[in-house]
């Protein structure tokens, strides 16, 4: 047999044992949690094109197959607990609910008119994480779910700021974990910023900040960035493993991006190919001000979007 000839076959398959045991209510999912492992479709793509017999790719596919359903189960309250979560942060109705460690946190730092550079230190883990419109003060979090609370620690001289944020050891769930984190932060100093997260979905909206150094260093990764046009020169450096990633970048901006991937699909639109691995803008000699990327990933999907 043919691996080909068996490759949508697996695909149909899946998605068939999928609604199976949502029809019986042993999971529950919706067409999001679909799209979210669209990176099996990349692996079994892989497996095909691996210089292995035909009924080992087939038991390769059978396994990611597998895997795939787990992780739906997983994400999804487990064999024998359904949980609905409210995206709106507002309800979550639970078979095991007094089981559950619930935290609700907020926490600020206050402006003060001397910082003018700020290093943000975020040790994310696994959930779903925003910055998302500014603040009077320097930084305001807000998050809840049953992983954390985190720790907020400051330091630094007057004129510049760190601000790690992490998880503590009191409260860290095993099984299903819901975790969800805002940012804010002050439009007056340069950021810079440090996010390292596992199997998370992040969104990070920078167009009003003057946004020097972005790192993100991810696992199983869903990244939605905007990038502004506050600064001369802004470096972005993303070490993903698989992931879907979209940047959205000012085209007033000469950009240039270099990735060193594997297994992935690129939009990059608006770019030129100056050599293996780099694409340029039209406009980025020319420009007064630059976006830097450096993407390395595994299984992805890059998008940039020029707005």
């Amino acid at each position: 047999m043919k691996y080909k000839n068996v490759f949508w076959g697996v695909i149909l398959v899946v998605l068939g044992i999928l609604f199976i045991l949502k029809n019986l209510s042993l999971i529950y999912f919706t067409w999001g949690d679909i799209w979210s492992l669209w990176p099996v479709l990349l692996i079994l793509w892989g497996i095909s094109i691996l210089p292995l017999k035909s009924g080992l790719k087939l038991l390769l596919s059978l396994v990611a197959v597998v895997i795939a359903v787990l992780v739906i189960a997983e994400r999804n309250g487990g064999w024998d607990n359904r949980i609905y979560w409210n995206r709106d942060h507002d309800e979550m109705y639970s078979e095991r609910w007094e089981k559950q460690q619930w935290s609700d946190q907020q926490v600020a730092e206050p402006w003060n008119a001397d910082i003018e550079k700020v290093r943000l230190v975020f040790e994310a883990a696994a959930g779903t994480f925003e910055i998302n419109g500014t603040t009077d003060e320097l930084f305001e979090f807000t998050h809840e779910g049953n992983l954390g609370p985190y720790e907020m620690k400051v330091s630094g001289l007057e004129s510049e700021r760190k601000i790690k944020l992490e998880l503590t050891e009191t409260n860290v769930q095993v099984g299903r974990v819901r975790n969800y984190a805002e940012m804010m932060l002050n439009t007056n100093p340069v950021w810079y910023i440090d996010i390292h997260a596992g199997a998370a979905r992040i969104k990070l909206d920078l167009s009003p900040f003057k946004v020097e150094d972005l790192d993100i260093e991810g696992g199983a990764s869903s990244l939605d960035v905007k990038l502004g046009d506050l600064s001369e020169d802004l470096t972005v450096n993303i070490d993903a493993g698989v992931s879907s990633l979209t940047l959205r970048i000012p085209e007033s901006v000469g950009c240039e991006i270099e990735t060193d991937s594997f297994l992935t699909s690129r939009n990059f639109k608006g770019f030129d190919k100056v050599e293996s691995g780099r694409y340029q803008t039209g406009n980025f000699e020319d420009s007064n001000k630059r976006i830097f990327i450096n993407i390395d990933t595994a299984i992805s999907s890059i998008k940039i979007i020029r707005e």
